[in-house]
């Protein structure tokens, strides 16, 4: 069965699709730091750097972005800009922005145009000709002058009202983001994209699917409403109640988990290693095995081939972006080589004008390019080890306080337990204290059970350790050889 799970906590939403045990998607939103893609922006340009062609434009989001210019720009510095948002800032570096804006809907993308010319472009994926070309008539009838328009692949055997709503309802956010534009001067945000998962959903969501799982009554009733269902289809979408954690009860918590791990067996006995870095990320594949026998250069090839499917299949999962490189093992066929271009190529069929491969050399070497406009799940899940600096890498705090927050949840339904003790370690400890211990109390408030939070010398790294649990004076016992702890009430920031 292939499904859409949903679980949504305090500091992640997580969104995966799976077919029965295989996990096929995984996206992971950070709850407090918000991704502002497809965000629309009245922004004022603060500086402009002829010599790389760009500008950095200040549209009230603390880091100025940055804006690509051409020659002949007509950009000046102090004027006011219509932009938006096409990559979120990561490290140091702020936002990415576009002078060109397109406002997304189900069934399409409308483009505003300068000139009065409407082009219309169909998705590569809808392959039907026949199909193409009727879906070519309907939104050339009846696209506004002065728009462009891209059909998505979800257009497919959509009839005529429903591109009419949409197109009626995206030209009127057009016109709202104009008049909007044009009332102040400064920055200010004329448009904020939809919600994570209304446009996974929106996005993602068709007959392929089966059900859709959440955690959460607020995203069941938007999603119900959103998608119009009704009783007599109401096993399609199921409101998770069971007492553990939604992936691991759809048994795709290890698959997720592996999605930091550095190398991955395959089936035959090869494997292969990822190695991301600040300028690229280089996969290596290596034979695990001796290669004899009478047609050694076949058995590279069908290793070669089998890398080549994993290698795809992880830089869409973990949404790697960049330049990749995949250093394959050496076959002396030129005709081989060009076989495992063509595997690559295919497997990036789903990502036209996305993912590029860039051939492959006497080496072995393939060369790709990959776009993407969010944080890897590496960034977003660990961080650098505060003791190998940069050799390793450690769970980052928000996911220790997701595994935290977990454990509240199944204390509050499993039993009657007032208070849990963890154990955590120094660094996880000394950063929760600089914001006075917040985001523990949060989940206090949430679940109604005081946590206690000791800092524990001997703690792994990334880790949170249930200690004790049950009543107050019972777990205060515990708390006897604890170096340094912080209790926090459910109702009371103060310990």
């Amino acid at each position: 069965m292939k499904r859409i799970l949903i679980d949504r906590g305090l500091f992640y939403t997580r969104i995966a699709a799976a077919k029965d045990n295989s996990l096929l998607d995984i996206r992971v939103h950070e709850s407090l730091n918000k991704s502002i893609v497809g965000n629309v922006y009245r922004g004022k340009v603060h500086r402009i750097l002829p010599g790389i062609r760009a500008a950095f434009v200040d549209i009230g989001e603390g880091k100025n972005a940055y804006l690509p210019i051409g020659k002949n720009s007509k950009v000046k510095q102090g004027a006011d800009v219509l932009v938006q948002v096409e990559k979120d800032g990561m490290g140091d570096k702020g936002p990415k922005i576009s002078l060109e804006i397109s406002l997304a809907g189900k069934h399409m993308i409308l483009i505003p145009q300068e000139s009065h010319e409407s082009i219309i472009k169909i998705s590569n994926k809808i392959s039907d000709e026949h199909e193409r070309s009727r879906l070519l008539s309907v939104v050339e009838e009846m696209c506004p002058t002065g728009f462009g328009a891209v059909v998505r692949t979800n257009a497919a055997n959509a009839q005529k009202a429903e591109f009419e709503g949409e197109i009626s309802r995206l030209a009127s956010q057009w016109e709202a983001i104009k008049s909007e534009y044009v009332l102040g001067i400064g920055p200010k945000l004329l448009l904020s994209s939809i919600d994570t998962v209304t446009e996974y959903i929106r996005d993602n969501f068709n007959q392929s699917f089966c059900q859709i799982v959440v955690n959460d009554p607020d995203d069941y009733e938007k999603i119900k409403l959103m998608l119009k269902i009704n009783k007599s289809e109401k096993d399609r979408l199921l409101l998770f109640d069971e007492t553990s954690d939604i992936f691991d009860y759809y048994n795709i918590k290890k698959s997720i988990k592996s999605l930091t791990n550095r190398k991955l067996w395959l089936e035959s006995g090869a494997h292969i290693i990822i190695e991301p870095t600040e300028a690229l990320t280089v996969i290596d594949v290596n034979t695990g095995r001796k290669v004899k026998g009478f047609d050694v250069e076949k058995t590279i090839l069908e290793a070669n081939m089998e890398a080549a499917d994993e290698a795809v299949r992880q830089i869409k999962l973990r949404d790697i972006g960049g330049i990749v490189i995949i250093d394959f093992i050496d076959m002396k066929s030129a005709g081989n080589r060009q076989r495992l271009v063509k595997r690559l190529e295919e497997n990036f069929a789903d990502e036209p004008g996305r993912a590029f491969v860039h051939g492959i050399t006497q080496l072995g070497l393939v060369e790709i390019t990959r776009k993407n406009q969010k944080k890897g799940i590496e960034l977003l899940i660990s961080k650098e080890c505060p003791y190998c600096h940069g050799a390793g890498k450690i769970s980052s705090d928000y996911f220790v306080l997701d595994s935290i927050e977990k454990e509240a949840s199944r204390m509050k339904k499993h039993t009657n337990a007032e208070a849990a003790l963890f154990h955590v370690s120094c660094d996880f400890y000394d950063s929760m204290e600089k914001d006075e211990f917040k985001h523990i109390y949060s989940i206090c408030k949430k679940y109604g059970i005081e946590i206690i939070v000791a800092k524990d010398h001997f703690q792994k790294p990334g880790k949170a350790s249930v200690k004790a649990m049950g009543g107050r004076a019972q777990v205060m016992e515990k708390l006897q050889n604890c170096f340094e702890f912080k209790g926090i009430y459910p109702l009371t920031k103060e310990a």
